[in-house]
């Protein structure tokens, strides 16, 4: 046994894929204030023994017993916390971005007579509806939206849609938007697409996720679209089923799957791990 230094034997493989997915996890807690960076820290470092025993088997170290100073697992701890605080980084993540997500750029809109109104579709977004007035509304004192009864239509089917870029990695896909109720009633539509080159949400588009949503829903919406393959291009669409649903506030965010992150950290520490685990064995 090494010098009187705490030390762990390495065990069976254990659930090395939630290593990083926990870390993440609390990552995010401490981003929205609902945790501390010691609690993040402490449960990153616990998490970590497992990663290090996880990490150990897959590398080969078959010789028992094996044994993992605690030197090594501190800095394999850190490692761990590092991916999960990267994991929830504010800059973009896999290049996805909305252009007049908010609806206040004019350029290409004409005013309408009625006021506060505007015609046209908006600057970054496309729609083949023939609706061409009551486009866009100021509903709050120069807050600007769409009004999906005239850009987004249920029949014939017109979306109001727009790509968004490619998915750089394998993840989750996150639309975000408020819906507002220029009626009283009122049925609106959301979706993410695979947006294959050539093709639109009518021709050759495929749903990677929709809902619906009415007036008794909140304004503020979440749509979310799970395990997107890496290098998918991405579109979102909007469109009204009755009544006026506004729109506005649109945006779109990426998160890698934790498992593309524990891959990174078994690849780059597995021979290390062995080297540490077979120079510790013969002390």
């Amino acid at each position: 046994m090494p010098d009187g230094r705490r030390i762990i034997r390495r065990s069976e493989p254990a659930a090395g894929n939630n290593v990083v997915a926990g870390c993440v996890g609390e990552a995010h807690d401490l981003k929205s204030g609902q945790s501390r960076l010691g609690t993040l820290a402490g449960k990153c470092y616990s998490l970590a023994y497992k990663a290090a025993r996880f990490t150990g088997a897959y590398a080969g170290v078959d010789t028992y017993p094996n044994y993992l100073p605690m030197s090594f697992i501190k800095t394999y701890a850190t490692i761990v916390l590092s991916l999960g605080l990267f994991a929830t980084a504010d800059p973009a993540k896999c290049a996805l971005v909305v252009s007049n997500g908010n609806f206040q750029d004019l350029t290409g809109l004409t005013p309408n007579a009625a006021s506060g109104w505007y015609d046209g579709v908006p600057s970054g977004w496309s729609s083949s509806t023939t609706s061409l007035t009551f486009n866009v509304i100021n509903w709050n004192s120069g807050n600007l939206a769409a009004n999906l009864q005239t850009l987004g239509t249920p029949s014939p089917f017109a979306p109001l849609y727009q790509s968004v870029g490619t998915l750089d990695s394998t993840g989750y896909v996150t639309l975000s938007f408020n819906i507002l109720g220029f009626s009283p009633a009122y049925v609106a539509a959301a979706a993410i697409y695979n947006a294959t080159p050539g093709g639109s949400p009518t021709t050759t588009w495929a749903v990677l996720a929709t809902a619906t949503y009415n007036q008794t829903a909140g304004s503020f919406q979440t749509l979310v679209a799970p395990n997107v393959a890496a290098n998918t291009p991405i579109a979102v669409g909007f469109w009204s089923g009755t009544g006026a649903p506004g729109l506005d506030n649109v945006s779109v965010t990426a998160i890698p799957e934790p498992s593309t992150y524990f891959a990174m950290l078994i690849l780059g520490a597995a021979g290390l791990v062995a080297r540490v685990a077979r120079r510790n064995r013969r002390r």
